[in-house]
């Protein structure tokens, strides 16, 4: 499985590099691929699962409409990269 936005893991232990420019992303996107055991993409879907709620917590307790937006993307995208974990 191979995501962007960040680091990308996928189970054949190969290691890319892609840039990909668009314009509606404020950052640089970077695909990598690395080889992770059922435990350890176990872990990472319970630490994701851990910051997924205390994000939707302090987006229930923000009153800064623009931080509340910042931290509603960030829960999106871990959200997008729990899914393709779990896939």
């Amino acid at each position: 499985m191979i995501f962007t936005g960040g680091p990308a893991f996928n189970l054949f232990g190969q290691m890319l590099l892609e840039q990909q420019e668009d314009p509606h992303i404020r950052h640089r996107r970077i695909a990598v691929e690395a080889q992770f055991g059922e435990d350890e993409v176990r872990e990472l879907l319970l630490l994701l699962d851990s910051a997924l709620g205390d994000l939707s917590m302090e987006i229930a307790d923000t009153d800064n409409a623009s931080f509340r937006r910042e931290l509603q993307e960030r829960r999106l995208l871990l959200q997008h990269v729990s899914e393709k974990l779990g896939a």
